[in-house]
């Protein structure tokens, strides 16, 4: 039987350390069935008020009083409104707690101005939480390097290709520089060098080898 609209959301998986959020809502009927009180009460006033129940074992929670709409977890339910309940908790995810199956309950209650109340659980379903395996810090290294490989391949190629044409060029520069100091001299460069030789050291020999035949007159000596 059906009290009203139930909903409940959470992600599954959560990672060790961080946290969540599990939410319950509950949109009751305007009109509850006699089924849930004596029909003798039926001339008292009653008040309906619902109750949401969830203690996991192996993982954190505590109760959010502001996503909860700034209402406690016991609380009454206006049926003439109608209005859509909500309960919410924060899941704290514990070291390797590996995974948690727990049950979500929800009791709907009564009371009435003779002192008459009851409560029930109406509703219940499994939360089942499991552990996000995170990757390590080498794992996130080495994903990221491989994600960013063609980029690192790029830049490579790129800095390979500046360095050979660097390095080509100054073997060039080598080879000319060779080339030229091992290129005979011009005959005017030749030329000069022939002309600043010594003479052969024999007397009357001009420069080019050859005797001087031109004769000197001397003069008288005077006193």
């Amino acid at each position: 039987m059906s009290w009203g609209r139930y909903a409940f959301s959470y992600e599954p998986e959560v990672s060790s350390g961080k946290s969540t959020q599990l939410e319950l809502q509950f949109q009751p009927h305007a009109i509850l069935s006699e089924n849930v009180i004596d029909r003798s009460l039926s001339d008292q006033v009653v008040r309906w008020h619902a109750k949401a129940e969830y203690q996991p074992q192996s993982i954190g929670s505590k109760y959010d009083f502001q996503q909860s709409g700034g209402k406690p977890i016991t609380r009454n339910l206006d049926l003439h409104t109608n209005n859509e309940e909500t309960w919410a908790w924060t899941i704290q995810g514990s070291r390797d707690f590996k995974g948690d199956t727990s049950d979500l309950i929800f009791y709907l209650g009564y009371d009435t101005d003779l002192g008459d109340k009851a409560e029930t659980d109406v509703w219940r379903e499994k939360v089942k939480w499991i552990e996000k395996n995170d990757p390590g810090f080498a794992k996130k290294a080495w994903t990221w390097f491989t994600a960013n490989l063609t980029l690192f391949l790029g830049v490579l190629v790129g800095i390979t290709s500046i360095w050979a044409s660097v390095k080509t060029v100054q073997v060039r520069k080598l080879e000319i520089e060779k080339n030229a100091l091992g290129r005979p001299l011009p005959a005017v460069v030749k030329d000069l060098v022939g002309s600043e030789q010594e003479p052969s050291g024999e007397p009357g020999c001009n420069v080019d080898g050859s005797k001087d035949e031109t004769k000197v007159k001397l003069g008288p000596v005077k006193d």
